[in-house]
């Protein structure tokens, strides 16, 4: 299946699931937090953009979404400049941001319900 027909799929996706509203974890309604309206306006953003453009390609969508987390995430975890703070120890350097981006990307892809697709190459069918 190429990229064209996995576009396709996620629009129909896309169209079923207006309604979606992220939780990583199940949480009562006065429990939402600045995260959790952090992740529902970037999938608001997503389809609001896939919306308002019915051609473009979904991958660009998400790469540059991404592109702007990634940037915001890294310009929020500069380092202080006190060598003793303990609260930039895990982000002191440019390879130690890097190392701890990675891990929490890891997690937050591997917890995604979205993660493993019945099209995986690794997938067993009988």
């Amino acid at each position: 299946m190429g990229r064209k027909e996995r576009a396709g799929q996620a629009t129909e996706f896309l169209a079923k699931t207006r309604s979606f509203r992220y939780r990583l974890f199940p949480m009562e309604d006065d429990d939402f937090t600045h995260y959790d309206e952090a992740v529902q306006e970037a999938v608001d953003l997503a389809n609001r953009l896939a919306d308002n453009n019915p051609e473009a390609d979904l991958w660009d969508i998400a790469d540059g979404i991404l592109a702007g987390v990634v940037h915001y995430w890294l310009y929020t975890r500069q380092p202080c400049g006190d060598p003793t703070c303990g609260d930039c120890d895990s982000i002191s350097t440019a390879e130690e941001r890097l190392k701890e981006l990675l891990r929490i990307t890891e997690e937050l892809a591997r917890g995604s319900e979205y993660f493993h697709s019945s099209y995986d190459l690794n997938v067993g069918r009988a």
